[in-house]
């Protein structure tokens, strides 16, 4: 075929050819876009199993199947995958951001801050750090400096109160053990955070024999317990008082005396106190509402009852909702309350979740409720929550969520168990502003943890 025939050939035909190659070119450009612009890069030993190029395709066909029960091993369901859809890293490369250990040494405390701030002690020194949870690929920086209050380390447990208008923790409470075991408490102001770490500002002793702390969701707010006994006529008498600080600023006000020294406490946003006695699977506990009659005189305050007469019960109060657990004739079960409005209620109130954990292992966000739930509860039927406070209880959890404003229909959230040899058994859940990230502590070892849950909970990739 000569030169002509091509020429004639091509005139004649130049509109199919013209169709034809234009076809062939938006064909490669779909296949470049849908596999190879998906690809994602993981950052070193963060890696989940079985990652998929379309990590959200399987969403397309529906949500997640309901979660039935304790034995769940974990698999992946209906395309939720283990790592969320992340965000552009550095040189357009995408970053995926999962599971991630912020630190892996004993925690005393931590809170978060409305800007994604996680501050956090390191127990074994009383040193302070935070991370920027938007920066996950950032490393925890060191607020405070060495000083001779760390000499006394072993740091128990550590609690934040931060500036309402500000959003930043401002001030820390310690309570650590002294040289003889003695628990000490410990009130601090926080440095400011500049050209690098300082010492802890007016550090002042509290009471002694502060048996529990508070801080109310926001970490505006903070009530602890001191346990008293006095002499009469040779007789000893025990009771207790309760402090409030009703803002970073203030100092401690007496608000109440208990004749009872252990009771577990809890507080709202609002400034509502409830007292429980002590969750126990041999003992009958109830819910208390603090009822303030008078500011200027402690002794007028007084207890009103609202809910209990069962065994085991435990409370989580988040986002004007109720959470409670209980150990039941047949076992631990977990029930809602999210009509609570600071008043008496009965069983017929609540509503059974279809899942079973201590209510210590779930958290509240803005509509929605993260739990822990053990893959296996052995001899559920006994012993909790004792048993787990204890120890000789432990459990393998993985994530789950729900809608407490909706139909209770439980989605798989996250698999724990492809971090082995880590096993995880959480508490101190929290879920930050905007449901962005879980925060937790895993009670093995007390390492911290945090996971960016949003985009799983949404099931799209973040823009």
């Amino acid at each position: 075929m000569d030169y002509e025939q091509l020429k004639n050939i091509f005139q004649n035909h130049k509109k199919e050819l013209f169709f034809s190659l234009a076809s062939i070119t938006v064909f490669f450009s779909l296949i470049f876009v849908f596999f190879f612009h998906n690809q994602t890069s993981y950052p070193e030993g963060k890696q989940g199993d079985n990652q998929s190029a379309f990590p959200n395709f399987g969403n397309l066909l529906g949500p997640p199947d309901q979660a039935t029960n304790f034995d769940q091993k974990g698999e992946k369901k209906n395309g939720v995958t283990d790592q969320p859809p992340g965000e552009d890293g550095k040189n357009g490369e995408k970053y995926i951001e999962g599971l991630i250990e912020v630190w892996n040494k004993p925690v005393a405390g931590y809170a978060v801050d409305s800007k994604h701030i996680l501050t956090f002690v390191d127990s074994q020194t009383g040193l302070i750090y935070e991370k920027n949870l938007l920066e996950p690929k950032s490393q925890a920086r060191q607020v405070t400096a060495t000083s001779s209050l760390y000499s006394l380390s072993n740091i128990q447990r550590a609690y934040f109160l931060g500036d309402q208008k500000e959003g930043a923790m401002k001030k820390v409470l310690f309570q650590y053990l002294d040289q003889n075991q003695n628990t000490k408490s410990l009130l601090a102001t926080l440095p400011t955070p500049d050209n690098g770490p300082k010492k802890l500002v007016d550090p002042q002793d509290l009471p002694e024999q502060i048996t529990k702390v508070a801080v109310s969701e926001d970490n505006t707010k903070l009530i602890f317990l001191v346990a008293k006994e006095t002499k009469a006529k040779g007789e000893k008498d025990v009771f207790a008082d309760l402090y409030s600080l009703e803002n970073v600023y203030s100092a401690p006000t007496k608000i109440f005396t208990s004749p009872l020294t252990a009771w577990n406490l809890f507080l709202e946003n609002n400034g509502n106190i409830y007292l429980s006695e002590i969750d126990t699977a041999f003992e009958v506990n109830n819910l208390y509402k603090l009822k303030i009659k008078n500011k200027d005189n402690y002794l007028e305050n007084t207890l009103e009852k609202l809910y209990g007469d069962h065994t085991g019960l435990s409370f989580l109060f988040q986002q004007n909702n109720l959470l409670i657990s209980a150990n039941t004739g047949s076992g631990i079960k977990t029930y809602l309350n999210n009509l609570f409005f600071n008043k008496k209620f009965k069983d017929r109130d609540l509503k059974e979740l279809p899942f079973k954990t201590l209510a210590k292992k779930c958290a509240f966000g803005e509509k929605i409720l993260v739990s822990a739930v053990p893959k296996d509860i052995k001899n559920y039927n006994k012993f909790l929550p004792d048993s787990w406070y204890q120890g000789t209880e432990n459990f393998s959890d993985n994530l789950y969520y729900l809608d407490p404003e909706g139909n209770f229909q439980i989605h798989f959230l996250y698999n724990l168990g492809n971090q082995k040899p880590t096993d995880f058994d959480l508490l101190s859940l929290k879920v930050t502003t905007q449901n962005s990230h879980l925060v937790m502590i895993n009670k093995n070892d007390r390492s911290l943890w945090t996971l960016k849950i949003k985009n799983l909970v949404a099931g799209q990739p973040q823009n």
